[in-house]
């Protein structure tokens, strides 16, 4: 855990505290000694909304642009954190290159401590992700394994009268079979000789013409299997 910990300071070390990412070509400001990024001081300054001196952006201390130096012992130190194994098991953030160690609820991601900080995060609650992790196995895994049951139980039982929707009647050779052999595409239904796709719930009319599009099918809502055992019999 001590070992751990040390990596992930150093790791948050070579954060530029303007872009939030590793430094890349770090310089350092000759009053203050803080670092950044070269470009991100640079463009600090063109974009400064104050004349000359600036504000240093940690600690608000006057500097003319230009007066910083190329910080190479710190680069160095970069390039030693980026090359740093991968704690096993543990995932790191593309961005900054510091593990994720917590969960998002807003946006559903894990994210790093940086992360959390940057504007993007910095209003939304936040878990650890081991906290995160428990309760996806404690709440929602149990209840998306018993709604996806119930799906598949409704489908294997099309004769039951429930509200089934069928969204697509199959034209493709495919579904054209025999009604006594029926050969339907993965996920359909056989029923004399046509194959139907089922969906236990209305969805969204648009998803349902698109995906029955790509499968070279006509959509078609029926509140029962009966409307749509009445309906083949009218083909």
């Amino acid at each position: 855990m001590a070992a751990r910990s040390r990596v992930k300071d150093l790791q948050e070390a070579v954060i530029c505290s303007v872009c939030l990412a590793s430094f890349n070509d770090p310089v350092i400001l000759i009053k203050c000694g803080h670092n950044f990024c070269r470009s991100c001081i640079t463009q600090y300054c063109q974009e400064s909304r104050t004349s000359p001196p600036y504000p240093c952006p940690q600690c608000r201390a006057p500097f003319q642009a230009g007066e910083f130096q190329p910080n190479r012992e710190l680069r160095n130190v970069v390039e030693i954190a980026k090359n740093i194994p991968e704690p096993k098991g543990k995932k790191v953030c593309e961005t900054h290159e510091a593990l994720l160690q917590l969960f998002c609820e807003v946006d559903q991601t894990p994210i790093c401590v940086v992360c959390r900080e940057s504007r993007s995060h910095r209003d939304h609650p936040v878990l650890p992700i081991e906290e995160a992790a428990q309760d996806y196995q404690a709440n929602i895994r149990p209840k998306t394994k018993s709604r996806c049951d119930e799906e598949k139980e409704n489908f294997l039982k099309p004769s039951k009268t429930k509200a089934y929707k069928p969204v697509g009647r199959s034209n493709s050779p495919l579904a054209a079979k025999e009604p006594d052999a029926p050969n339907c595409p993965d996920g359909w239904v056989g029923y004399l000789g046509k194959c139907y796709y089922f969906s236990a719930t209305e969805g969204n009319w648009t998803y349902c013409q698109n995906h029955c599009s790509s499968l070279n099918a006509s959509l078609a809502v029926t509140d029962t299997f009966q409307d749509l055992v009445r309906d083949a019999d009218s083909l």
